[in-house]
């Protein structure tokens, strides 16, 4: 008598993706998207947003590595489709209609790309010395060196002095690029 074994192989993830609108492209907050899938959908699902927000005194300002899409991770019995034509979220991907909706799922592989480019634009690429402009935020377009690299890797602060007077701010290095001159 023979003995066969199935073996279920756990693939992953699976990825629902959803086309944000121009308002929620403009969004400040990553968690106000999070949020507002959670309350449209019902449910508390996972979703990945490839961008960084960082709180800067009272203004939160979000670094998007990909706008225009978020990703959902996917679970039976939920209708995603409820998110189209809302404030935040102007399409999913998917075919069909009705109870015969086909989502276009992507694979955790798929959004790794995302994922690494999300930590990458987090972490601090400055080194103590180099002239910086910062780009977001109340002091847009302020300039001055990198004097200090926090822990973490992720606030540094800079030495804007004008004239005379000292001048010393840390920043989210998502609010900074290195300038040359």
């Amino acid at each position: 008598m023979a003995l066969s074994i199935e073996l279920k192989v756990q693939t992953g993830s699976k990825w629902v993706v959803v086309g944000l609108t121009s308002i929620g492209e403009k969004e400040k907050d990553v968690k106000v998207l999070t949020n507002s899938v959670h309350y449209i959908l019902g449910k508390e699902i996972e979703v990945f947003v490839p961008a960084v927000s960082r709180k800067a005194r009272v203004d939160t300002h979000t670094l998007f590595y990909m706008s225009g899409y978020v990703f959902l991770k996917f679970q039976d019995g939920i209708q995603y489709t409820k998110l189209q034509g809302t404030n935040y979220f102007e399409h999913v991907l998917c075919s069909g209609e009705g109870s015969k909706i086909r989502y276009a799922l992507l694979n955790d592989k798929d959004l790794e790309p995302l994922r690494d480019g999300v930590t990458n634009i987090s972490k601090c690429r400055f080194e103590i010395g180099d002239k910086v402009r910062v780009c977001k935020g109340e002091f847009k377009d302020l300039r001055g060196l990198v004097r200090m690299i926090h822990e973490g890797n992720e606030t540094v602060q800079v030495d804007a002095s004008q004239r005379s007077k000292p001048l010393l701010i840390d920043f989210p290095v998502i609010y900074l690029e290195k300038v040359d001159d």
